[in-house]
C-alpha cells in the first residue's frame, strides 16, 4: 500500500520515539510504500515527489487551512491508498479529495 505522510506524523515519529507516530512510522516503513510529498519534504529539508502546481481551489471547497491544500492534492495526485495526518483540519476536509485521510492512531 502507499502511504502519504504528513509532516507531524513524521516529525512526531522522529520527536517522541516511544509515542504512536513512532510506532505506525516504523510499521509503514517496513510494510508500505511511503510516500513523501515536495511540500512536506521542503519543511523536513529533503525532496521526494513534485507537489502540482496548478491546483483547483474549488475542489475542495471547506478546506480551513489553504496550507493544507497541497499536501490532499499530492497524495491524492500521486495515487497513494491513505494520507496519514495528525491535523485535525485535514481530517475534516469536505470536498473531492480521492483519499481516505486517517491519524496514525487509527491506521488498520
Amino acid at each position: 500500500m502507499r502511504l502519504y505522510l504528513d509532516t507531524n506524523v513524521v516529525l512526531s515519529a522522529i520527536l517522541f520515539l516511544n509515542g504512536r507516530s513512532a510506532a505506525f512510522f516504523k510499521h509503514a516503513v517496513t510494510y508500505h510504500t511511503v510516500v513523501l510529498g515536495s511540500y512536506v519534504i521542503d519543511e523536513l529539508s529533503y525532496e521526494k515527489v513534485q507537489t502540482p502546481q496548478n491546483i483547483d481551489k474549488n475542489d475542495f471547497l471547506e478546506i480551513r487551512d489553504p496550507k493544507d491544500l497541497p499536501v490532499i492534492v499530492c497524495a491524492t495526485e500521486s495515487e497513494c491508498d491513505y494520507l496519514i495526518a495528525g491535523d485535525k483540519d485535514l481530517h475534516d476536509v469536505k470536498g473531492k479529495t480521492g483519499i481516505s485521510i486517517l491519524s496514525p492512531g487509527a491506521f488498520p
